[in-house]
């Protein structure tokens, strides 16, 4: 179980990497990156670099540019200022909103537009700390690639570091900016996969039939949830003490992927439903009560139509190579009840090949 628990783990440290990983360093914004070996990376004057992404065969690379940009004005002048750039290059304005990085806001634009008849996507980005030369970015990829750049960069951000080891603050045109020049980096520190904890383990009662796509399986649920099956065959859990349905996929590692990566994509379907998020929840990896490797990303913010809270979940087992995926939505925030009542039956589930 530990290799599993180890995989699961790089999501924490900053997203599973199919490649071997190359890092990066900026001197000018004093960060640090993990980037897949095969991105070229163009560094040019002043600090700013492009990464040139392969996203597959008959699809064009993939464009980064990363540029240490001394902004000091509000954040709603900034949008404004990026969906001017883009009406006077007769660009297509898409979606701008507000995520979190670092604990400071992330303020991104998408837009549209054509290059020699073909449509193509920019994610245009800055994180508006109280550094004065502050990350901007400039993510732009055909539209048939632009969802794997979209993934792999998300990826890439969250393995981003200061090489002082400090985070930054929010910024604000009424505080002065601070020196990105960092002090002496502190001494490495080794973090650990989780310690296994899978002794005892205890199979929850109720028996689902279900299918990984190709066979039969069974999931195993604790008592007071009921499971219903749609004309689609989507398979979801409710209980009385639930406002909504948890979604349930269950997949194979041979059809399904790896499930960092299942879990990666799940996540990152629910991000782009918010058009802000204020609190984000992802615990380290551990073993649940009936000995699968659990992992959950809880958020809260605001989506298009309001209050948005969302929880997606993995429980993989290593012994069958299956693994179960959750998602619950909710249009109120998350109050604790409810959370640690999706956490039980989260710590309770787990997928197997016979009764």
């Amino acid at each position: 179980m530990s290799a599993l628990i180890a995989l699961c783990s790089l999501l924490i440290a900053g997203g599973a990497q199919d490649a071997p990983i190359q890092k990066f360093t900026s001197k000018e914004l004093a960060i640090e990156l993990d980037l897949p070996k095969d991105w070229k990376v163009t560094r040019r004057r002043g600090g700013e670099v492009e990464f040139t992404v392969p996203l597959g065969q008959g699809i064009s690379p993939g464009e980064i540019e990363l540029f240490p940009t001394d902004y000091r004005g509000e954040t709603g002048t900034w949008q404004t200022i990026q969906k001017g750039v883009a009406e006077n290059m007769k660009h297509k304005v898409e979606r701008q909103w507000e995520e979190e990085l670092l604990g400071v806001p992330l303020l991104l634009t998408k837009t549209t537009y054509s290059r020699r008849d073909v449509a193509w996507s920019t994610l245009t980005g800055l994180l508006y700390s109280d550094l004065r030369f502050k990350i901007h970015f400039r993510a732009s990829a055909p539209e048939a690639g632009y969802e794997t750049l979209d993934l792999l960069w998300r990826r890439a951000l969250e393995t981003i570091r200061t090489t002082s080891g400090q985070l930054p603050q929010a910024g604000s045109p009424d505080r002065p900016v601070i020196s990105n020049t960092p002090p002496k980096p502190p001494k490495t520190m080794v973090i650990k996969a989780p310690e296994e904890t899978n002794k005892g383990i205890v199979k929850a009662p109720v028996v689902v039939e279900a299918s990984d796509g190709e066979h039969q399986v069974f999931l195993r649920i604790p008592e007071g949830w009921t499971s219903l099956r749609d004309e689609s065959g989507r398979l979801s859990l409710s209980h009385p003490d639930l406002a909504g349905p948890v979604v349930i996929t269950i997949q194979s590692v041979q059809t399904g992927g790896p499930p960092p990566r299942a879990i990666m994509k799940l996540s990152g379907d629910s991000l782009r439903r918010y058009e802000k998020v204020d609190r984000r929840t992802e615990p380290a990896p551990k073993v649940n009560r009936a000995g699968s490797v659990l992992l959950y990303i809880l958020r809260e913010g605001r989506g298009e139509g309001g209050a948005l809270a969302t929880m997606d979940a993995l429980g993989a087992s290593e012994e069958n190579g299956r693994y179960w995926l959750a998602s619950y939505t909710s249009k109120a925030t998350l109050d604790p009840k409810t959370t640690a009542l999706l956490v039980a039956l989260f710590e309770a589930m787990s997928v197997e090949t016979s009764r």
